[in-house]
């Protein structure tokens, strides 16, 4: 009756340990050799017997414990270390950044542009790249996209974003020539619970660094529609499977309705006067006293002292009691 043949996974997994014992055998041998140490001496250390540790040596230790072989390593002082070769099932450290990605890759290019996977800004150092760029060669609109898993530094990526920006002119310069031409840049973030809270414990500090609309930087990644002209932000769901808006149509708007901002210029917003609905400018024609707000009853003004009239000619001027006649001489 012949014997039933394994499977070959066994046969691999077989094959595979006569490896690895081979392997421990030699680099165990090895270091005995150069402690000049006898299998002896190396059995009484370990408390195992001589021809376990030649057996060991020999990489014939398929029937000895792991704990003996173990012992013996000890024993040379190279403590035996397993470990398991990586999950290819397992996800990459960055594995939401580049699910964030996939996802604006994909709907750029659905929306009709050429999206761009981590663009180089300055070519002699590539470490410098955004993210993703969507390039719309019809409008001559560069979209560049910062996606943001987690935050660590975030005034560090405000300042490279800004960077990124003005190299990535350069860039468009070389592709369209002098044409008129748009850079737009958008941060996407996702909407998880930390970044939510970061969010909603600094909102001046982003609402003034992403001013534009952030639908409108959502139109124009799914749809192709112009970007908004200032720094817009946008989330992404916690499965990068879609972009929604940050704080309603526009982020200017949640400026402006914070009260302490008024847009002046395109991205540039100044304090307006705090305060219970009365304004703090001054009235026309007052001026404020030692940086004070103009009253706006300011107090009657005093009537100015009366001044004595001009003595007539040839008329002897009184001598009041606290002058005396003038000296002479210096004395």
């Amino acid at each position: 009756m012949s014997r039933p043949r394994r499977a070959p996974l066994a046969d691999r997994a077989a094959e595979h340990d006569r490896e690895q014992l081979a392997g421990i055998g030699s680099g165990l041998h090895a270091s005995r050799m150069r402690r000049s140490l006898t299998q002896q001496e190396v059995a009484d250390r370990a408390g195992v017997s001589r021809s376990t540790v030649g057996r060991i040596e020999r990489g014939r230790s398929e029937t000895i414990t792991l704990g003996s072989i173990q012992r013996v390593a000890h024993a040379l002082g190279r403590p035996l270390d397993l470990s398991l070769v990586r999950d290819a099932w397992e996800e990459p450290t960055d594995a939401g950044h580049l699910a964030m990605q996939e996802l604006l890759l994909r709907l750029g290019r659905a929306a009709g542009m050429v999206p761009i996977l981590e663009l180089p800004t300055r070519p002699a150092n590539p470490a410098r790249s955004v993210d993703v760029a969507l390039r719309d060669d019809r409008h001559r609109i560069l979209l560049l996209l910062e996606a943001w898993n987690t935050f660590g530094d975030v005034g560090a990526a405000i300042r490279a974003s800004d960077r990124k920006r003005a190299e990535a002119d350069a860039l468009a310069v070389a592709r369209w020539g002098q044409l008129l031409h748009r850079v737009a840049v958008g941060w996407i973030v996702r909407s998880t619970a930390r970044n939510r809270a970061l969010l909603a414990r600094y909102p001046l500090l982003f609402a003034v660094r992403f001013p534009g609309s952030s639908a409108a930087l959502v139109r124009a990644i799914t749809t192709g529609a112009e970007p908004p002209p200032d720094p817009a932000l946008a989330w992404c769901d916690v499965s990068a499977t879609r972009l929604f808006a940050w704080r309603g149509p526009g982020v200017a708007d949640g400026v402006m309705a914070l009260g302490v901002f008024r847009p002046v210029a395109p991205g540039v917003f100044r304090p307006v006067a705090p305060a219970h609905g009365a304004s703090t400018r001054p009235a026309p024609g007052t001026r404020p006293a030692h940086g004070r707000p103009a009253s706006a009853h300011p107090a009657p003004a005093r009537p100015a002292p009366a001044r004595p009239a001009p003595a007539r000619p040839g008329a002897v001027r009184p001598m009041h009691h606290k002058e005396g006649p003038a000296r002479r001489g210096g004395g």
